[in-house]
């Protein structure tokens, strides 16, 4: 439903002045997604959080990779000094850090749904509070966009909902 209902390419204006706010915002969510193994989640929880955290970061670096896209029109000087190029390398590198680390705590699958999910829906809301880029052009098609990216958000904590259920109902069988 989501490549089904992509607007035709406009051009991409540079970053907007919301790309502060949108940064601050989504580097936050991460740090709390990294930190909620401290703050008494449940157990199970913790690497689909830490997955969720390493999402988040790697959204910020798409956004932020996106905005150094049109600093590089300046030239390498341009691009070099550009604030955006090390808020990609660093929100990349701490977000391949998290990722190492959620992958030591729980089950690739939950972890990976979770991070995939997290990832796009930074990418997606930076695409529009930063760039104004947009959904669909009709309402009905923007509403089927948020439908399909809300089933795929669901799946994800299913997954890993889903996989805590079946371990404990097995449990219960075996004993």
């Amino acid at each position: 439903m989501l490549v089904l209902t992509l607007p035709a390419p406009t051009a991409h204006p540079a970053a907007r002045p919301g790309m502060l706010l949108f940064t601050i915002a989504m580097l936050g969510l991460g740090a709390m997604f990294t930190l909620a193994p401290r703050l008494r989640t449940p157990a199970h929880s913790h690497g689909a959080m830490l997955g969720a955290a390493a999402g988040t970061l790697l959204g910020v670096s798409d956004v932020a990779n996106k905005a150094l896209f049109h600093v590089a029109a300046g030239g390498p000087v341009a691009l070099i000094s550009s604030p955006w190029l090390s808020l990609t390398v660093l929100a990349g590198g701490s977000a391949l850090a998290a990722s190492g680390r959620a992958f030591q705590e729980r089950d690739a699958v939950p972890v990976m749904a979770c991070a995939s999910t997290a990832a796009n829906a930074t990418a997606m809301l930076g695409g529009i509070a930063v760039f104004g880029d947009s959904l669909s052009g009709g309402a009905f098609l923007s509403g089927l966009q948020i439908a399909a990216f809300t089933l795929l958000a669901g799946a994800a904590v299913l997954t890993v909902s889903g996989r805590e259920r079946v371990a404990v109902e097995a449990a219960a069988v075996t004993a």
